[in-house]
């Protein structure tokens, strides 16, 4: 499938070494033809029909947007630290469905998650489109909180 940067020595982001030769290892296991039931088998890309490949990503896009208002709708939105929290929840959802829940239980997550967040909150042009994300999903989850219609 390529290479797979070593974000440890490219000073990405802080990963432990037995993170990231976890997620290495998972990666390559989920790549091998014949992967085991519950394992995630990737295939050529190519082989896929454009449509398929969209409605697949849209529906990868649409369970990360519920799973953003389901963590959302837990804060108290009128909490001076409201952002940071709700960030720190989308990064943390981000993170697990990219590599996988057991991810969250390695060493170095937590560090992780708290580097992405702040490098997120500190930067003027991607604090300003988290905020929007966030905008965006709170009528939703008014209506999760509520038992509204939307």
């Amino acid at each position: 499938m390529g290479n797979f940067i070593d974000p440890t020595k490219a000073g990405m982001i802080p990963m432990s070494g037995e993170m990231y030769t976890a997620l290495k290892k998972e990666r390559k296991d989920s790549t091998r033809l014949g992967a085991t039931a519950g394992e995630t088998v990737h295939a050529d890309t190519s082989a896929i029909s454009d449509s398929a490949y969209r409605a697949a990503e849209s529906e990868k896009t649409n369970d990360f947007r519920q799973s953003a208002i389901e963590n959302l709708s837990k804060l108290d939105s009128s909490s001076d630290t409201f952002m940071e929290e709700a960030t720190e929840q989308i990064v943390g959802s981000a993170l697990e469905r990219e590599f996988g829940k057991r991810m969250s239980s390695q060493k170095g997550f937590a560090a992780m998650k708290d580097t992405i967040t702040r490098q997120i909150l500190s930067n003027s042009e991607q604090r300003a489109g988290i905020e929007k994300f966030i905008q965006d999903l709170m009528p939703s989850v008014h209506s999760l909180v509520y038992g509204e219609e939307e």
